[in-house]
């Protein structure tokens, strides 16, 4: 749970400059990767069919956020894309590159959705702002700087998915000693169950109200209908 005495020199470790490492990987890699792909003789549709396949994985990679620890969906995320770029590195063939593409997808997926969740369990809600944002200008930081050096890697294609594979194993390893254990919060059900209680509260206690305000609006006008007939009787 987010605590009251936070700093945001606390996210650094966990989650800033893994952030940061883990966006210049792929910012080395993103570069060359449909030449790569391409490279092994394929039409344009199959390549950006092997680029996008990796989107599949954000379905799984949901569900298993949600039934996980955080700090074990992020480990696993990495360790997923760190088998992805190997696999990328080594694939022979465009079955490798699709399978290899899927378990990147879930890994990357995995990672993404578990930092948002560990930061929206550990950040305060009046400090969740600004500390997302700087969240996001490190990624852009570290995409940049990964495409930059990717100019002086020469034109060996497999080198940027072996030095993505380095820098995610650095990125584990800075995670496993950095994040605490968080366990998931099950209150999913809980809250549900109090809202409802909440709304089925409050929709009796509107209807008790609109009952009583339109009995008093009746009775209100009984009374004025009762002294209209008693003026007019007198007047009679």
């Amino acid at each position: 749970m987010a605590s009251s005495n936070f700093s945001r020199i606390t996210l650094i470790l966990p989650i800033y400059l893994p952030a940061f490492l883990l966006s210049t990987g792929t910012g080395i890699i993103s570069p060359t990767l449909s030449i790569y792909i391409q490279s092994f003789d394929l039409s344009y549709t199959l390549t950006t069919f092997v680029i996008a396949v990796g989107v599949v994985g954000n379905i799984p990679a949901g569900v298993l956020v949600e039934r996980m620890r955080r700090k074990t969906a992020m480990l696993l995320g990495l360790i997923m894309v760190g088998i992805c770029t190997i696999g990328m590195g080594t694939a022979q063939n465009l079955f490798q590159l699709i399978v290899a593409q899927l378990i990147g997808g879930v890994g990357n997926a995995l990672w993404m959705l578990s930092r948002h969740a560990y930061m929206t369990d550990v950040i305060p809600l009046p400090k969740r702002g600004r500390s997302i944002a700087l969240f996001g200008g490190v990624n852009r930081m570290g995409t940049f700087a990964g495409k930059f050096g990717a100019i002086f890697l020469g034109t060996n294609l497999r080198l940027p998915f072996y030095i993505h594979a380095v820098i995610t194993l650095s990125t584990l390893v800075i995670c496993y000693f950095s994040i605490p254990k968080t366990k998931q919060e099950h209150t999913g059900k809980k809250k549900r169950k109090t809202t409802l209680s909440y709304t089925t509260d409050y929709s009796s206690e509107t209807a008790v109200h609109t009952f009583n305000h339109s009995r008093n609006r009746s009775s209100v006008r009984s009374n004025t209908q009762t002294r209209m007939y008693y003026y007019c009787a007198t007047l009679c």
